[in-house]
């Protein structure tokens, strides 16, 4: 689910704020899992760019850009549903929208286990870290795209 689609529904934002002078969202995908966000400005090296190619180090990779058009807004995003990423019982599940990932996530769980690796359930507080580890990667963007080369 998108950052988009689940800013149109206000109850699956977490948390929201400033980290370095970019905006973020902690919101949850109704599947069990937080989604972090960063928005970054027209004019920023990483706006309008597709996820797979932003250079940002982040748990599991930006999985995630979007805006609602070239010259506005952009954001990029990161979840916390990949396969060592327990669910966390205490978010909204909607189970029929996730039903068959229901039993791909307790055979990736019985996986990890059985390969002796544990699974980890995110904080909210690890969450706003990596938003922050986000950020700081975004302003040092910036800085670089300053950088005149010699």
């Amino acid at each position: 689910m998108s950052l988009l689609k689940n800013l149109d529904r206000p109850e699956s934002i977490l948390e929201k704020g400033e980290m370095l002078g970019f905006e973020y969202r902690i919101t949850h995908n109704f599947g069990g899992a937080r989604c972090g966000y960063i928005k970054v400005p027209p004019g920023h090296p990483w706006h309008g760019m597709d996820f797979e190619i932003i250079p940002c180090e982040v748990h599991g990779g930006l999985t995630f850009s979007s805006g609602e058009s070239e010259g506005s807004e952009w954001w990029i995003g990161f979840d916390f549903a990949h396969p060592s990423d327990l669910r966390d019982p205490d978010l909204p599940f909607e189970s029929s929208i996730f039903r068959d990932e229901i039993l791909g996530f307790y055979n990736r769980i019985q996986e990890l286990c059985n390969r002796g690796s544990k699974p980890h359930l995110w904080t909210q507080d690890e969450i706003r870290a990596e938003c922050m580890r986000v950020a700081g990667q975004a302003k040092g963007a910036v800085k670089d795209s300053l950088t005149v080369p010699d």
